[in-house]
């Protein structure tokens, strides 16, 4: 399995624009092929969204990436990362045997 983990930071006042924007997006996501799971936390502070994405492989995740349905997407979420209200991070992480500590 591959594995990436988003965060998204934002201005509060965005919050719910910000959330609408995620299950739209996954809407696109769990449509192509690898996909496998997602999930959405809102930290407890509410300063950021976490998502997990699971993809079969890192092929999968990579083709999600470069999917020409992210073009609306990328215009709205640049827009608001140029604003200074929105700020975003991603981590991939490919999935290990169980580790001996």
């Amino acid at each position: 399995m591959f594995i990436a983990i988003t965060k998204t930071y934002f201005d509060p006042e965005i919050k719910d624009r910000i959330s609408k924007m995620t299950e739209e997006s996954a809407t696109l996501v769990r449509s192509l092929k690898g996909f496998v799971s997602r999930r959405t936390h809102l930290a407890t502070d509410g300063s950021h969204f976490m998502t997990y994405w699971e993809w079969q492989t890192k092929e999968d995740h990579e083709a999600c990436m470069t999917h020409p349905g992210w073009a609306e997407f990328n215009r709205e979420w640049g827009e608001l990362t140029e604003s200074g209200k929105l700020r975003f991070e991603l981590k991939t992480y490919e999935t290990i045997d169980a580790l001996t500590i």
